[in-house]
């Protein structure tokens, strides 16, 4: 921890954007973090984003999905109506999201 808090840069959040990123380094973050003594999430959040759920430093990962399903779907409609010469419907679609809770996010809501 110590090596880390000397550096010009501190890190206090870890975002993981996809499933295969996040298989291909999360061992080499787990030695990374815990070789300079950094714990999760007491020094640094790591939050998944787009739908993954697994287990991360040994704790469960919080995650923002996306519903990447409802996102293409939208997508190809779209494009459709493009290619039929029809303007979208919609250019701007609001698709809902979901919070999956983990164990690997800082709790700042009693932060001064």
């Amino acid at each position: 921890r110590n090596k880390m808090k000397n550096t010009h840069l501190w890190l206090n959040n870890i975002l993981l954007n996809n499933q295969q990123i996040t298989e291909n380094i999360k061992e080499e973050m787990k030695e990374y973090l815990e070789k300079n003594g950094i714990r999760v999430p007491e020094d640094v959040s790591v939050i998944g984003f787009d739908g993954i759920y697994h287990t991360t430093m040994g704790k469960k990962l919080c995650s923002i999905d996306q519903r990447g399903r409802e996102k293409g779907i939208k997508a190809a409609e779209m494009l459709f109506d493009i290619i039929k010469g029809n303007e979208p419907e919609n250019k701007i679609s609001l698709i809902p999201f979901t919070f999956e809770e983990g164990d690997t996010l800082k709790d700042i809501s009693s932060a001064t």
